[in-house]
């Protein structure tokens, strides 16, 4: 693995997770340019999030970093004691494959 992709990957995994609230969106910068994953979201209520969309730049796919931002999202919904549903496939798959026991009362349906 290059040091680029391993620096994006400790920014992803170390770097906070910046509401765009403007934008509905939870957001990771990647690297020092515009490179950032993001998970695109509807809002429901005030503690209840729809995930509905996760954004990684076509060339970093495929190599872990959905999950990783997946984790995060999930993370950081949780501690501040928010809902989430999961409409994006992607990270569907994904909590069913590593967070279920995790994140399920945080998960609604």
């Amino acid at each position: 693995m290059s040091n680029r992709f391993l620096s994006m990957k400790s920014n992803l995994i170390n770097s906070s997770i910046i509401n765009c609230s403007s934008k509905m969106m939870f957001k990771v910068p990647l690297d020092s340019s515009d490179n950032v994953a993001t998970i695109r979201y509807e809002q429901i209520d005030e503690n209840t999030f729809d995930l509905v969309h996760t954004d990684i730049p076509e060339e970093l796919q495929g190599k872990g970093l959905g999950t990783i931002l997946a984790e995060r999202v999930f993370e950081h919904l949780a501690n501040n004691n928010k809902k989430f549903k999961l409409t994006c496939e992607f990270l569907q798959s994904v909590y069913e494959r590593k967070f279920c026991d995790r994140y399920s009362a945080f998960v609604i349906t």
